[in-house]
């Protein structure tokens, strides 16, 4: 079982998730109905790849042509129950995370599900993300660095919340390949807010405001699209940007990000960003350069929102900083640039501060990419306001991705650390 902290971690952001639910005017049954058959179509199409291995492994020994093969497959998935064709499934690996989740936990499978597929929709990122690709980073090796920034929600008011906000932890997540993840998630959550994995592959997400956002009413059906947090947790499965990349473009084309937004993967010499808005797909690929994004699009500008005053000044601010230091950018200078308060401090300045509903910075993290040994990268991690988190011995960790999963500190993993820093005043000098 997960300490008594981290379950109440847990249990506070499905009562901030299900208070998000009612006041969008979602109906809590539904969802918990459509989690239910989520779970049950991907048993059924589990119980069928298994069947349709068992079955090629017979083929095999009788000869049949794989032509012959494929064609029995067909047929076979022409007769899954109708559920089976209209539910969006898990992949395996999300399933064996969210039973884990649950039986560390005691937390219903269904209640974590709802949260894992809807959260995102309902309470999605304005984050800023910034780099130095390749060459441009002092080593000459890519460093990459988030501020994950969140809204809070005034009907998470009692005292078993805090402080209206999305309690953010340090997870450990095992690949099948036998590599591993470090990142910051959602307490309950199976998917990254950003991360960095042994193969030395990191992710950051944001949330793009478009005007399609704006227009697209999502119905029950939409709700189930895809997932911008778990998308990026599976490509870290990948061994270079590119490929990481590469999945999640083919896993949006065909269930597409519930919410308009980005994926930025880097490894030591690249980083591709990735803008995705329902129909549209769009990549560039930045190699021995500094960039940054906030939340609108770079490459498809048309379909911004106008008015998003906040993203332009963080981004534009985020620019001047890099450029003040590209070809020689380090960790320290992203770190710098996550506590910085130009045009605040406040909903303008990179780390962002509200007493109110409106997004404030709870957590940042910078990653240093080995190009030479990537087990040796590293991932530096700050929970709650970065300016108090980073100047306080006790608010960051450096962790190398060849440490043991132990290395991460308990108040890391179960919420204590950003509990202590989470929305913290100002700190200037």
């Amino acid at each position: 079982m997960e300490s008594s902290l981290y379950i109440r971690s847990v249990r506070e952001n499905l009562e901030d998730f299900w208070a998000a639910v009612s006041a969008a005017g979602w109906s809590a049954e539904e969802l918990l109905e459509r989690a239910e058959e989520s779970l049950k179509h991907t048993e059924e199409l589990l119980e069928h790849a298994e069947k349709s291995l068992e079955h090629a492994e017979e083929s095999s020994k009788l000869g049949v042509k794989p032509l012959e093969h494929a064609a029995a497959l067909i047929e076979k998935t022409s007769k899954l129950p109708e559920t089976a064709k209209t539910q969006q499934p898990f992949s395996p690996l999300q399933l064996k995370e969210l039973r884990s989740l649950s039986a560390r936990t005691g937390i219903d499978l269904p209640q974590l599900v709802c949260f894992n597929r809807y959260a995102g929709v309902l309470m999605p990122e304005e984050c800023t993300v910034y780099f130095a690709a390749g060459r441009a980073g002092q080593n000459g090796w890519t460093v990459f660095g988030k501020n994950s920034d969140k809204t809070g929600n005034a009907a998470f008011d009692s005292e078993l919340y805090y402080k209206n906000r999305q309690i953010s932890v340090v997870n450990w997540y095992d690949n099948p390949d036998g590599s591993h993840i470090i990142g910051v998630a959602a307490a309950g959550s199976t998917g990254l807010k950003m991360g960095l994995n042994s193969h030395g592959v990191a992710v950051g997400t944001n949330y793009g405001e478009t005007v399609l956002a704006q227009k697209k009413a999502l119905d029950v059906d939409q709700k189930m699209a895809g997932d911008r947090a778990q998308i990026a947790r599976e490509a870290l499965t990948e061994k270079t940007a590119l490929a990481a990349a590469q999945k999640a473009v083919a896993y949006v084309m065909e269930h597409p990000m519930a919410s308009s937004g980005l994926l930025e993967f880097a490894d030591p010499y690249e980083v591709i960003v990735v803008e995705s808005a329902y129909d549209y797909v769009a990549l560039r690929r930045i190699r021995d350069e500094v960039d940054s994004r906030a939340n609108f699009f770079n490459i498809l500008p048309q379909l911004n929102r106008p008015g998003n005053i906040s993203s332009f000044c963080r981004y534009h601010r985020s620019q001047k900083l890099l450029k003040a230091a590209e070809g020689g950018v380090t960790a320290q200078d992203l770190i710098r640039i996550s506590m910085d308060h130009a045009n605040g401090p406040g909903g303008n300045s990179i780390c962002r501060h509200s007493h109110s509903m409106k997004s404030a910075t709870l957590a940042a993290a910078v990653m240093e990419l080995n190009g030479d040994h990537p087990e040796q990268s590293l991932i530096h991690i700050a929970l709650g306001t970065p300016c108090t988190a980073w100047t306080s011995e006790e608010g960051h960790l450096t962790l190398s991705m060849s440490d043991p999963a132990e290395a991460i500190p308990e108040g890391f993993r179960n919420g204590e650390v950003f509990r202590e820093f989470c929305l913290n005043e100002p700190k200037t000098d």
